[in-house]
């Protein structure tokens, strides 16, 4: 599985998990926007240049806040 991941200095990188021990994590549930950040924009360092990026940085910081450090969003995550 693979997870959104925000850092104490609020970077967020991808991380996979290839056990069964998956941390606790938020997942957003959202609609659909053009230009969604997809897998390939959090590879290559292009994914805070797009306008959804704004879901995915209020996704992680909430669940920051909730006490989790790790996210889940369909378009970047699978």
């Amino acid at each position: 599985m693979r997870l959104l991941e925000r850092n104490d200095d609020g970077t967020i990188n991808l991380k996979d998990f290839l056990d069964n021990k998956v941390p606790p994590y938020a997942i957003l549930s959202h609609k659909w926007d053009q230009e969604e950040v997809l897998f390939r924009d959090m590879m290559d360092g292009t994914a805070e240049h797009k306008p959804s990026y704004r879901k995915i940085r209020f996704c992680v910081d909430q669940a920051w806040s909730d006490r989790l450090r790790h996210s889940w969003v369909d378009t970047c995550c699978i």
